[in-house]
């Protein structure tokens, strides 16, 4: 929710379109890339007590999604263009998909007893 109000809140700053953009994109890039550390520790974690919660193939689709979204944020950070908003838009989303898997794999996926 934060990341998605983040632009409404630096408009005031009267900054230009492109610099709010890539202020914004940077941002989430140092999020995905801080949330993506620290979910790796806590993956080993996981994977080491209950190897069956946290499969490979699960490993490798989160970790496709935040590089997807990191390329989108550096493409704005590197070349700011109207698309800005789109890309960042496009981030948001991919943070909402891995929320929404990992609520559907809170609900189905259950440890070996």
């Amino acid at each position: 929710m934060f990341l998605a109000l983040l632009p409404l809140s630096l408009a005031p700053l009267e900054l230009s379109p492109a610099l709010l953009w890539r202020l914004a994109a940077a941002i989430l890039v140092t999020f995905c890339v801080g949330h993506a550390l620290f979910g790796e520790t806590q993956v080993r974690l996981v994977r080491r007590n209950s190897p069956e919660l946290y499969s490979l193939t699960t490993r490798a689709i989160y970790s496709s999604i935040f590089a997807a979204i990191v390329g989108l944020q550096l493409l704005v950070l590197a070349r700011p263009t109207d698309l800005g908003p789109s890309f960042y838009v496009l981030g948001l989303l991919g943070l909402l998909l891995t929320a929404a898997i990992q609520f559907v794999r809170i609900l189905f996926v259950r440890p070996q007893r």
